[in-house]
């Protein structure tokens, strides 16, 4: 038993860089991802968030036309998406604990969740 390495040494292993870092899934997504989709959240929540306030004004015609659009139909099929990741990650900085990253983790999530979904609320009431 003694020539079998244990966990810890295991563990150690990995933070020197000597082993191969085995993710659990659990450890699947990283604070960078859980940012870099609260800021894909925002940005797909804006175009649904002025809805009423593009469709009832004129805007410009050409590109500057084409761009908004698109990005407003890109946005209704992706934000629902990103809100189910958002709420995912969400989930999972209430339940790792109260360290400083993982507050503003959830806060940044919690965030982005609430926009996306005033932002969505809003696209619906505004389609009626």
């Amino acid at each position: 038993m003694s020539g079998n390495p244990t966990l810890q040494d295991f563990d150690r292993r990995n933070r020197q860089g000597l082993g191969i870092l085995c993710r659990v899934p659990s450890d699947m997504a990283t604070p960078s991802q859980a940012k870099w989709f609260a800021g894909l959240t925002i940005f797909f929540g804006l175009p649904l968030y002025f809805t009423k306030l593009i469709r009832e004004t004129r805007i410009a015609e050409g590109f500057l036309f084409v761009f908004i659009y698109t990005w407003g139909l890109v946005a209704v099929v992706a934000l629902p998406v990103s809100l189910l990741a958002q709420l995912y990650f969400l989930v999972r900085a209430l339940r790792r604990g109260s360290e400083a990253s993982e507050r503003r983790l959830l806060f940044f999530s919690s965030f982005a969740f609430c926009f996306g979904l005033i932002a969505e609320c809003i696209f619906v009431l505004a389609r009626r």
